[in-house]
């Protein structure tokens, strides 16, 4: 398929997609699972196509915060919730914007939102999401920050680029019988 704004706009949605569906799956078997552990975490890994990856990189036994690591920071990773944040932010920069305007459009400011929250996240405090309370609601936390402009950006790019909403215009004279 050619690269233009069609392939663009279905490139975002699958990106956008991705991540909210990495991001759900992390917090539910990171946060919110009542028995988490090894046989969880390869669901994840199988699920996200990343058990190779981790097997090739950490060469151990499952451990959260590698897993956190691999699918959540990691912006080398395809599969990684930064890459597919970094991803977006180039493909939003190359959608068409409003001529004249010095200002961020609301698509830019919701994935420099969403970048600037992982970017900004204390991996030392994550990286005991396995056995502390507060590692886990810092973590839950960060789920909530991350995946709210995300699922605004969506709507965001359908008002920009889709609405086509005008008023109405009466194409022939109606003329009222007496």
């Amino acid at each position: 398929m050619p690269h233009h704004y069609g392939w663009r706009f279905m490139d975002i949605g699958r990106f956008i997609e991705r991540a909210l569906g990495t991001l759900e799956l992390l917090r539910r078997v990171l946060t919110d699972a009542h028995e988490p552990g090894i046989p969880l975490w390869e669901v994840v890994l199988a699920t996200t196509d990343n058990f190779t990856a981790y097997r090739r990189r950490y060469r151990s036994e499952l451990h959260p915060t590698a897993i956190l690591d691999l699918l959540l920071f990691d912006e080398g990773n395809p599969r990684s919730v930064g890459y597919m944040l970094k991803r977006l932010g180039r493909q939003i920069e190359r959608l068409p914007q409003p001529d004249g305007t010095p200002y961020r459009s609301r698509e830019q400011r919701l994935i420099l939102q969403a970048t600037s929250t992982l970017q900004l996240a204390d991996i030392a405090l994550l990286s005991d999401v396995h056995a502390s309370e507060r590692a886990r609601e810092a973590l839950s936390a960060l789920f909530a920050d991350l995946l709210e402009p995300l699922e605004q950006l969506s709507d965001a790019i359908s008002h920009t680029h889709f609405s086509h909403a005008e008023t109405p215009r009466q194409l022939l004279r109606m003329q009222v019988q007496p």
